[in-house]
């Protein structure tokens, strides 16, 4: 049986083996390289589980939260590949040449429709992560993830030389929600915000999850200004202070733009059950 899984001990030495060949064609792993997993795989699976969380620093003072899936044989404990879905793009790099979402697959396993398998699970975790559209690059050499990606729905932005790798980048876009892509679109022509004014993967986008039309035609009169939600790390990887967010209708369709002031933790409930107190202002709307 095939499966996804958060990485464990039990699939690494199949891992290792997988990264040795990998690491051979130039594509290291950003954690550790196999000699060194192989040495303290324990020490590898604590620095993976700390990738979904501002901990992730920990790991490499350059990272940015990222969920990391690896696809796996449970029956013969094989590992056929992996997929690490990024909160957002934030940095130099990853905003030009890195993108939303990596891939790899185990060479044992490759040209059999692995590839599209991992992209395809990775498009659906950035949707439940609220992204409204996603970056993903491929060398321009790389024909196998070339035709993956487009398959996948990706529409060629343009390609950049990478300097630290020494080869083109073909950068592409997946829209996840057109209506919000739009609207981001024509946002940017009228925003101050120096920020942001050039950049095309700067939002998310959600919808409230009780009433979303009645709340959100509150939001639209400027007499909703904040809300509320359980505590989750995933939730503090998403949102932060200057956050934009695309607030979607019933119908998934954009309605208007706020963006995040202020995130508060607090303990309110009769439970002591920490919650999310998320401040926002109204900056765009039809």
């Amino acid at each position: 049986m095939i499966k996804f899984i958060i990485p464990t001990l039990e699939y690494v030495p199949s891992y290792i083996e997988a990264l040795k060949i990998s690491e051979e064609e130039g594509f290291p792993d950003f954690i550790g390289n196999s000699k060194e997993i192989e040495k303290n795989p324990k020490e590898f699976i604590e620095k993976v589980n700390l990738l979904d969380s501002k901990d992730c620093i920990k790991v490499k003072d350059y990272l940015l939260p990222s969920k990391l899936f690896w696809l796996v044989n449970v029956d013969t404990k094989e590992f056929i590949g992996r997929v690490s879905i990024r909160y957002n793009v934030n940095n130099p790099y990853l905003e030009i040449f890195g993108g939303h979402i990596g891939y790899m697959v185990n060479k044992k396993f490759r040209k059999k429709g692995f590839g599209f398998m991992l992209l395809e699970f990775g498009i659906k975790i950035a949707r439940e992560i609220s992204l409204g559209e996603i970056l993903i690059t491929c060398n321009e050499n790389n024909l196998g993830s070339k035709k993956i990606i487009e398959k996948a729905g990706g529409k060629l932005i343009n390609s950049i030389y990478d300097n630290s790798e020494k080869i083109n980048k073909l950068r592409y876009r997946i829209i996840l929600n057109e209506s919000a892509h739009n609207m981001w679109q024509d946002f940017l022509k009228t925003t101050d915000d120096l920020r942001i004014k050039k950049k095309d993967f700067s939002y998310i986008c959600w919808s409230f999850g009780t009433e979303p039309d009645e709340l959100l035609s509150l939001v639209l009169l400027n007499r909703k200004t904040a809300c509320t939600s359980l505590y989750s790390k995933e939730y503090l990887n998403i949102i932060n202070p200057g956050t934009y967010s695309i607030i979607l209708n019933s119908s998934a369709k954009a309605i208007c733009i706020v963006k995040t002031i202020n995130i508060q933790i607090e303990n309110k409930t009769p439970e002591n059950t920490p919650i999310i107190l998320e401040e926002f202002k109204l900056v765009y709307s039809n």
